[in-house]
């Protein structure tokens, strides 16, 4: 009998162990995706060249110490929309959540959510990312250091 519940623990345990490595083996190619950006004059300036082919693409920059972690995606109507990889409300369970795309829709890695690419900014569904300031025209998307500190709560 003992011998039986060694081994469901043993089991158990190595269950566990696998489930938190594919997970951080997902979350180390997520990061490994995310180009790092750097500020000039309080702001940061991505040409609109590097996103507008319709796909979720994530930049970086730390500080602080603090890795912020967000992403820029150009929806089908050509309308920009910014947002930290982090879940606005937390409803998920997981406040840094993380985010990646499928098709028309952005998907939290912790709970699967779905939020269509029009809606990221609106926040609508029960895991949204939380919605970053940003400005763009025809050349540039700007987003100052100033926004993208008041996202830092999500990654700290």
């Amino acid at each position: 009998m003992k011998s039986r519940t060694f081994v469901s623990i043993l089991i158990l345990v190595l269950v566990v162990l696998i489930i938190a490595g594919s997970y951080a083996t997902a979350e180390n190619e997520h990061d490994k995706k995310a180009q790092s950006v750097i500020a000039k004059n309080g702001k940061i300036k991505i040409p609109t060249g590097e996103i507008n082919d319709g796909k979720a693409h994530f930049y970086y920059i730390t500080l602080d110490s603090t890795k912020i972690v967000f992403f820029l995606l150009m929806d089908n109507d050509e309308v920009i929309h910014a947002a930290f990889d982090a879940c606005r409300s937390g409803s998920c369970g997981s406040p840094r959540s993380r985010y990646s795309q499928d098709g028309d829709y952005i998907v939290c890695y912790h709970c699967g959510d779905r939020v269509q690419e029009s809606q990221i900014t609106i926040g609508q569904g029960s895991c949204p990312p939380a919605s970053l300031d940003q400005t763009y025209g025809r050349f540039y998307v700007t987003i100052t250091l100033a926004d993208l500190e008041q996202g830092k709560r999500f990654f700290i």
